[in-house]
């Protein structure tokens, strides 16, 4: 790969990278903003160039209706000129010089930036795994919080249809373990199961952390070699 291509590779991985915000390293955070926005900057040039045709039809059409507007009051058209178009041309002539000087300061930017971001990687994951801990103790606990109170509602809820009943219809079935309903309309419970949000975050962790699977211990049968029948 010749120099040139190597170039236009690191430029495109500048271009594309997605980076995230650095939490243990505020030197290198404010590195990665500032790449960010040149980045942004090189994007938005990138955008007038980009829609350079359509911005050069727009601009058409309002010389050419100024045109018309000038002739019919008597004016001349050549003397009106082409302002719109030549505004135009001008702002994509300018995108265009913009974005190849962003283009090679990104391109030298992200060769500077990128051994120190993939360097702050470990420390970066040791922080967000702390934090994830964490997120999984407040989820538990949040979901034990959620099968507590929809417990307690739905018992309520059966009581005020337990009396709903003995006073409407003197009635006196109770059954909390029981869908609720009046007068033969009955209401399916909610299939709120906590049990596949933790089967989720389980997941996750084995995939960051595989269980470790023991091998099956040998037996001796295993190693024991079959002795051949006595030959008589």
């Amino acid at each position: 790969m010749d120099e040139a291509a190597a170039r236009s590779r690191r430029t495109s991985a500048a271009m594309r990278s997605e980076l995230i915000d650095i939490t243990t390293d505020p030197t290198l955070a404010a590195r990665v903003k500032s790449f960010l926005e040149l980045r942004q900057r090189a994007k938005a040039a990138a955008g007038v160039m980009t829609g350079a045709a359509d911005l050069m039809r727009h601009a058409e059409a309002q010389d050419r209706a100024a045109a018309a507007d000038a002739v019919v009051a008597g004016q001349s058209a050549a003397d009106l000129g082409t302002p719109h178009q030549d505004e135009a041309r001008a702002r994509v002539a300018a995108a265009e010089i913009e974005f190849q000087a962003l283009s090679d300061a990104l391109e030298s930017a992200w060769t500077e930036l990128l051994p120190a971001y993939r360097g702050a990687s470990l420390d970066e994951e040791t922080a967000a795994r702390e934090e994830l801990s964490t997120a999984r103790a407040e989820v538990d606990d949040a979901l034990d919080a959620v099968m507590r109170a929809l417990a307690a509602w739905r018992a309520t809820a059966a009581r005020v249809v337990y009396w709903h009943d003995v006073r409407g219809t003197g009635r006196f079935n109770y059954n909390p373990g029981a869908p609720i309903g009046l007068r033969g309309v009955f209401v399916d419970r909610a299939d709120l199961d906590s049990s596949d949000v933790r089967r989720e975050i389980q997941s996750v962790h084995d995939l960051l952390d595989p269980p470790v699977r023991r091998a099956k211990p040998d037996t001796d049968e295993q190693h024991t070699a079959k002795v051949p029948a006595r030959v008589r």
